[in-house]
């Protein structure tokens, strides 16, 4: 019995990631905020989606599966060549057909955990080096950002 006790407590000790719970899921948006509020750099586009990751992880069962599309939706967007038409026209319909999450996100996490996920978020619209970022800005309700228009 003692070896089961020295083996559950050193388990404990172990890192694990953060609970599915309201209060995990808060804390993490909490420490988050500011890399989720505000991208206009490809360095800074990579701690968005690092940041977004933790939150997944942290989100509470009631919106688990929204935060999680919305998640693999800007990782998709945060990779692919914006410079491509069909590339940029799939990520379109792929933010259409999440706005539903999106909204379900927003609202919960409001009412939830008095974070505003409606701030302005912007991604550089070119990531290849020495190339000018003009990043288009998305409008109020949006996340993930909005795919700039061709």
């Amino acid at each position: 019995m003692p070896v089961a006790v020295a083996v559950a407590v050193a388990l404990a000790g172990c890192s694990h990631p953060p609970a599915r719970s309201l209060d995990a899921y808060c804390a993490q948006l909490q420490h988050d905020r500011t890399l989720l509020a505000r991208v206009s750099s490809p360095d800074q586009l990579k701690s968005t989606v690092a940041a977004m990751h933790k939150v997944d992880r942290a989100a509470p069962e009631q919106i688990r599966d929204q935060w999680h599309r919305v998640t693999l939706l800007v990782d998709e967007a945060a990779t692919a060549d914006l410079s491509n038409p069909a590339t940029v026209s799939k990520l379109r319909e792929q933010l259409a057909a999440s706005d539903k999450a999106v909204k379900e996100i927003v609202t919960f996490t409001k009412n939830n955990c008095d974070v505003d996920l409606t701030e302005t978020v912007t991604i550089p619209t070119s990531t290849t080096p020495g190339t000018p970022t003009t990043p288009p800005t998305t409008t109020p309700g949006t996340l993930p950002p909005t795919v700039p228009k061709t």
